[in-house]
């Protein structure tokens, strides 16, 4: 069966966030704006009454809907306009074959060349997205065009660079539509009855009282915006992923950490240490916080775009000849952002909470470290503090009872360098003691074994010769440096 088909269109929707700037020639509304000027729309559009230029500056005062600027050709067959609505800033343009061309679906074909090279093929900058509406009507039913059209409409969109998913649909009042995705977009044929072929004008365009945009127009703004709000995550979601994983890397480090410490033991250098990893991870944790709140916002504004594709999308006719229209798409779309956003705040919540345990968990480690060390350390001290007492009040005792010590030099020399050295480094011993002692403790404890090996050999002989001084100093060094080296071998190296 041939299909008839008049009436051709093409509607080019591209719509920009309202912001600073939008409509500035380089950006994409100012550019499509100057493709029009290109196809000879330059003349006021009498019908609209508003200015050719677009405006310097748009206003950002959210309002429903404002027409800022419309412009035509010669004849009035092809129009474009500029407006805003609520937070977006967009370009419409209409462009119609000539009267006298009736070359069929490729009508179609030309105005998209046409098109295509007015607006240039660069990167469409600052846009939240573009559609291309091919609309037209013919002879039959919206359920006959929607079978015997699909060739007319795979040959247009495959022409204007679409390829890959392609969905249909049939919708009230009787409008077929095919969708297919296209790099910079969507490219869109519908076709109508003759019955419904105002309708779907009207759709494409302003409402009869040109006081509002009509049902695609709207339907196509919220569905570009929420197109770019899933690019946006996607885009973002890789960056947030790499931090989410360094920081689980660094946590997984950290509990085993503490597991070693439940079994070995680990040294406060290292406990400080991680505590000085948790730290950053704190700030990146903080960075987590910000992430989260703006995972908050896209989750309310895919809310409020679901929302509004809900309000201005058209009803599906049953059967439908696709699996699945454009529209439910939409709305899977809608719905798979909103569960995967509320997937990455549960877990981006989760993992702050576990920088936070992990935090908490190190610092009571370390108290405990410390408060052992200060018990071992008092103990110590308490020790030294004893036995210097001990050896003073001795001295003191026989002072006073008037006892006499004839003391050689040797032995005094001796005494002198042994309490020293116990006074000394006692008190460093004492501090390093629940850690594995390192070169320098064990130096210290070599130190005074040497003293106290001097001291025994001057008092056995107070003549005794130089080598078995030494000899005896050798031996008490490494006597108490090894007694000291396995009494502490229990504890980690620091």
């Amino acid at each position: 069966m041939t299909i008839g088909i008049d009436g051709h269109a093409l509607h080019i929707f591209l719509f920009a966030p309202l912001q600073p700037g939008a409509g500035s020639p380089e950006r994409a509304l100012g550019r499509a704006w100057g493709a029009a000027s290109k196809l000879g729309m330059s003349a006021p559009a009498l019908d609209l009454d508003r200015p050719v230029e677009l405006p310097d500056t748009l206003p950002t005062d959210d309002a429903w809907f404002r027409l800022l600027a419309a412009k035509t050709d010669s004849d009035a067959r092809n129009t474009a306009i500029m407006f805003t609505a609520h937070d977006v800033a967009a370009v419409v343009v209409r462009l119609r074959p000539p009267a006298n061309e009736t070359d069929g679906a490729d009508i179609w074909t030309g105005l998209s060349r046409a098109w295509r090279n007015a607006a240039g093929d660069e990167q469409l900058t600052g846009a939240l997205g573009a559609v291309h509406v091919f609309t037209g009507f013919g002879d039959h039913s919206a359920a006959a065009l929607a079978i015997e059209a699909t060739a007319i409409a795979r040959k247009v969109q495959a022409d204007h660079a679409g390829s890959g998913l392609e969905l249909s649909a049939v919708i009230e009042p009787g409008i077929a539509v095919w969708d297919m995705e296209v790099p910079w977009g969507r490219s869109i044929v519908t076709l109508a009855d003759r019955d419904t072929a105002a309708v779907l004008d009207e759709w494409c365009w302003l409402t009869g009282g040109n006081d509002d945009l009509g049902r695609f127009v709207r339907y196509f703004m919220h569905a570009s915006k929420l197109r770019f709000e899933v690019s946006v995550f996607q885009r973002g979601i890789s960056e947030l992923r790499e931090q989410e994983h360094k920081l689980d890397a660094d946590l997984t480090e950290m509990f085993a950490l503490h597991q070693q410490f439940e079994s070995e033991g680990v040294s406060t250098g290292q406990l400080i240490d991680a505590q000085s990893r948790l730290g950053r991870d704190q700030g990146e944790a903080a960075g987590l916080l910000i992430s989260i709140t703006r995972l908050r916002d896209l989750r309310q504004t895919v809310e409020i775009a679901a929302h509004n594709l809900r309000a201005y999308q058209p009803d599906d006719v049953e059967p439908a000849p696709s699996t699945m229209s454009p529209f439910a798409r939409e709305l899977a779309l809608a719905d798979w952002l909103a569960h995967r956003v509320q997937h990455e705040i549960a877990y981006l919540e989760s993992c702050r909470e576990r920088v936070g345990e992990a935090q908490k968990l190190t610092e009571l480690r370390l108290q405990q470290i410390s408060a052992a060390q200060g018990r071992t350390a008092n103990l110590l001290t308490v020790l030294q503090t004893g036995l210097l007492g001990a050896l003073l009040g001795a001295f003191s005792i026989s002072n006073t009872l008037g006892a006499k010590f004839s003391v050689p030099t040797s032995v005094r020399a001796a005494m002198m360098a042994f309490v020293a050295s116990v006074a000394f480094l006692l008190p460093v011993l004492a501090l390093r003691w629940t850690n594995r002692y390192a070169w320098p403790e064990l130096t210290g404890a070599g130190i005074i074994g040497a003293a106290a090996g001097w001291l025994c050999a001057v008092l056995l002989s107070s003549r005794a010769p130089l080598w078995m001084i030494l000899l005896s100093a050798a031996v008490g060094a490494v006597a108490l440096a090894g007694g000291a080296s396995l009494a502490n071998g229990r504890h980690p190296r620091n």
